[in-house]
Order: structure tokens, then C-alpha cells, then sequence
């Protein structure tokens, strides 16, 4: 009898059966037929259910000769026969076979369609929530201008020197804003003379809170993120037209990463960016000591609590504010690391 030497090819599907009924209900399948190295034809599907009768035929060997398997396993094949007859094979008497046998090539191509089925259905249920997924991304990329128009105007009041300082205390995840803390003490020698003794420590005064709004390589990712997925709906969707799927798992890496993911990754920022802006960023003004800078910072603290702002009222909340810094640390003077 001619043995069917089709197999598999792209356009052919592995099927599968999660119940005995469908396998049962298979025409050419019969109960109980044996299946050997001499009969195979070819894998016709495979099957994950086992039960009554969903019993395993392959040939074993043994050292008194040859028997039955006869196991319910989990998952296996179902076997075309050259007869053309259907019969069981567990995935674990596929080892029963010589290793050039030809079922361990079969196998391979098997295990191989289906994981182009696999990705072909994943990328199709991509594609038919391409409308609303670009809806997503459109509406994360407005977000996004919005965000760094925010801070680039939060950056205009800091100044170029301060907010480098913050950026690079981004990068080391580092809130902390410390100063030179200096301590001068009087006191009289062994020649009744007035001396002094000078120390100077550092001090933190102040924690950043929101400081990730700082971290350009977080919103750079996020941006990065969205190009991507853009494009591999681009990509996917001519894919699906060409039937030419090949690199569509590592297009698929890219579209696992939904845009609930980016969206969760940006109102993270914005909530930091909230944060900052909301407290009292006068400590900021010990990132620089051009005066010009810490009035503009201190006014811009004003304004946002409805205080009245003019120079002349940053400058005295700028020494008020150091006066009780000065008493808080027991400090003589403060000077800008």
C-alpha cells in the first residue's frame, strides 16, 4: 500500500481534540489498532484529554518481546495508519520509535504548524482590535506632548543649572537635597584670646518628592514603546495580507506589550509630576547660588499658593525660610555644595 507522504505544509492545520468524543467520532478511527514503525503513516492531530478507552496502541518493546502500551495519556497523537485507519500514539511513546524514524520528523513539523497557528491566531486578535488600539495610542502620544510641554515649563523656572542637578539625582534615584551645614564656635584661649573654631557637615534638608518626573529615559521608553507598537500593527496587518508571517514572534513580544502597560507607565509620571509641583520646592534654591534663580523659584511657590509675589516678597521668604533653617540645624551659616 503507497504511504501518504503529505504531512504537513503551511497551508495545511495541525488540529487538536480536547475531547475523547471528537477523536471517537473520526470516521476512519478504530479502537485498539495497533500502531508500529511498519504501519505509520503519518500525525494527523493531536489530543489533550484522556479518559476511558482513550487508550495508547503503540508497539512497546520489551525483552519478552513486544506489548501493548495501553495508557491514558494527558496529551498524544492521533496516528493515520498506511491502511488509512486512525489510531492513538501518547507524546511519550514517540520515543518508542527509532530515532530516524520517520514520526520524529513529523513530529517536529507538527510541533512547528502549531505554533504557527498559535502566532497566526494571536496576531489576527491583535489585528481585530487594530481600530481601537490606535484609538489607545493616539490618545497616550497626546499625553505624552502634554507631559513634556509640563515639564519643559517646570525646567524654564528651575533653570538650566538646577535642573541638571535634579536630573542627575534622577538617575541615581537620589531625593535627597543636601547642603554645607557650617558651625562657627567662640571661645577664649589660654591667653585670654577670642578664637574660633569652624566645622562644616552635610546636611539633608529636604527629599524630592515626584523626582522620576526627572528621568528622561522613562518617558524616551514609554515614547519608544508606543513608535513600536505602531508599527507592528503596520507591520502585522501586511503580514496577514501577504500570508508571510515570518518574524511575527518577535513582532507579537512587541504587541504583548499593550498599551495599558504604557498607560499605567505614564500616569505614574504624571502623578509624579503632580507631586512635584505641589510642594514647597524653595529647598530647590540650594541647588544654586545665583539669586536670580532662588527668586524666580521662591515666586513661583508663591504664585501657586495664591501668595503675593513679587521680588521683593521672594527675597524675604527666601531669608525668612533660611533663618529657620539655621535654627533648625543649629547652623551658622549655609553654603551650596
Amino acid at each position: 500500500m503507497q504511504t501518504n507522504k503529505q504531512i504537513l505544509t503551511s497551508s495545511t492545520s495541525a488540529l487538536t481534540f480536547n475531547k475523547a468524543e471528537e477523536v471517537f467520532n473520526l470516521p476512519e478511527f478504530e479502537k485498539g489498532r495497533l500502531i508500529n514503525i511498519n504501519n505509520y503513516a503519518n500525525i494527523y492531530a493531536e489530543y489533550h484529554t484522556y479518559g476511558l478507552d482513550m487508550n495508547c496502541c503503540c508497539q512497546k518493546k520489551s525483552k519478552k518481546g513486544s506489548r501493548l502500551c495501553g495508557s491514558e495519556h494527558r496529551h498524544g497523537f492521533v496516528i493515520r495508519l498506511q491502511c488509512g485507519t486512525l489510531s492513538l500514539l501518547g507524546s511519550t511513546c514517540v520515543t518508542e520509535f527509532d530515532i530516524d524514524a520517520k514520526i520524529h520528523k513529523d513530529h517536529l513539523m507538527f510541533k512547528r504548524q502549531l505554533e504557527r497557528q498559535h502566532n497566526e491566531q494571536r496576531l489576527n486578535e491583535f489585528l481585530n482590535k487594530k481600530e481601537s488600539l490606535s484609538i489607545d495610542l493616539s490618545s497616550l502620544e497626546v499625553r505624552i506632548k502634554e507631559f513634556l510641554t509640563d515639564l519643559k515649563e517646570i525646567k524654564v523656572v528651575l533653570g538650566e543649572e538646577v535642573s541638571k542637578k535634579i536630573q542627575d539625582k534622577a538617575k541615581t534615584k537620589d531625593p535627597s537635597v543636601s547642603v554645607l551645614g557650617v558651625r562657627v564656635k567662640y571661645y577664649i584661649d589660654d591667653e585670654g584670646k577670642k578664637q574660633t573654631e569652624t566645622s562644616k557637615q552635610n546636611i539633608i534638608i529636604a527629599a524630592i518628592k515626584g523626582l522620576e518626573v526627572f528621568d528622561k529615559f522613562k518617558i524616551q521608553h514609554i515614547q519608544k514603546q508606543v513608535g513600536d507598537y505602531k508599527r507592528a500593527l503596520i507591520n502585522g496587518e501586511s503580514m496577514a495580507q501577504q500570508s508571510n508571517f515570518k518574524g511575527v514572534e518577535k513582532l507579537l513580544n512587541t504587541l504583548s506589550n499593550s498599551p495599558e502597560k504604557m498607560n499605567v507607565q505614564l500616569s505614574s509620571l504624571e502623578l509624579a509630576s503632580l507631586k512635584f509641583k505641589a510642594e514647597n520646592k524653595t529647598f530647590l534654591c540650594y541647588f544654586t547660588n545665583k539669586s536670580s534663580i532662588r527668586q524666580r523659584i521662591t515666586q513661583n511657590h508663591l504664585k501657586i499658593n495664591q501668595l503675593p509675589s513679587t521680588l521683593k516678597d521672594a527675597t524675604q521668604y527666601i531669608v525668612k525660610e533660611r533663618k529657620v533653617l539655621l535654627k533648625e540645624h543649629k547652623l551658622t551659616n549655609i553654603e551650596v555644595i
